[in-house]
């Protein structure tokens, strides 16, 4: 009785965090946004106890901050947090696709251009829905990247970092994100790969790293998130 009853509870929790993940990341709860438990609660129609726990993980992933008797405060885009996942983003990323790349699916990565190329068109004009199809298309692109050495620990770090990076893409205005430089980059980093030039590949991938980077600082600074 006490399993089931734990089973439930634990189902419950990850509901609602995946719910509260869900509306940070689609942008419904804002970054600064200031509301309570019960609200949320409402929101959810799920208890004060799994809410809390999903809060609780929430605020330890750096989404939200816990306000003791004043509020749970959605997270605000951070300039560390940006620098820090583009340093380990630099690190890895590189060295797995030198390890892995002979095992990257060519039919997939094929797929991938033609994805990218639909998106660097000189009439081409980026609306609301195409910047969430890139966005996800970015981030399968370099996912597809890192589970290429089938290594748990590496697919959940980049999971984290990508969550983070949606984020931060639902708070910026899509006239300032440089989706098209960014897609050029990805064909070329997918040309190297179809020849399998690995020293080229991982070098192009190094260098969309440091101008993504780069332009993210710059975004973060020039905006207020």
């Amino acid at each position: 009785m006490n399993d089931v009853l734990f089973t439930k509870k634990e189902g419950l929790a990850q509901q609602a965090y995946k719910q509260l993940k869900s509306m940070i990341l689609s942008h419904h709860l804002k970054p600064g946004m200031v509301v309570n438990e019960a609200q949320l609660q409402e929101a959810l129609g799920i208890g004060r106890t799994p809410v809390r726990e999903a809060l609780l993980q929430l605020s330890k992933e750096q989404f939200l901050i816990i306000h003791p008797r004043r509020g749970i405060e959605i997270a605000r885009i951070s300039p560390k947090r940006i620098r820090d996942i583009f340093q380990m983003r630099s690190l890895l990323e590189p060295q797995i696709l030198r390890i892995g790349m002979d095992r990257i699916d060519f039919a997939w990565i094929s797929k991938m251009k033609e994805e990218f190329i639909k998106y660097t068109r000189a009439d081409f004009d980026l609306s609301s829905k195409d910047a969430i199809e890139l966005s996800n298309l970015d981030n399968e692109f370099h996912m597809g990247i890192v589970v290429s050495i089938d290594n748990y620990y590496t697919n959940e770090l980049m999971e984290s970092f990508q969550d983070y990076l949606t984020l931060f893409r639902a708070s910026t205005q899509i006239d300032v994100v440089r989706f098209s430089p960014s897609n050029q980059e990805h064909i070329a980093i997918i040309d190297a790969i179809l020849s399998k030039d690995i020293d080229l590949a991982c070098k192009t991938l190094t260098d969309h790293l440091t101008r993504s980077y780069e332009e993210a600082i710059k975004i973060v600074m020039d905006t207020t998130i």
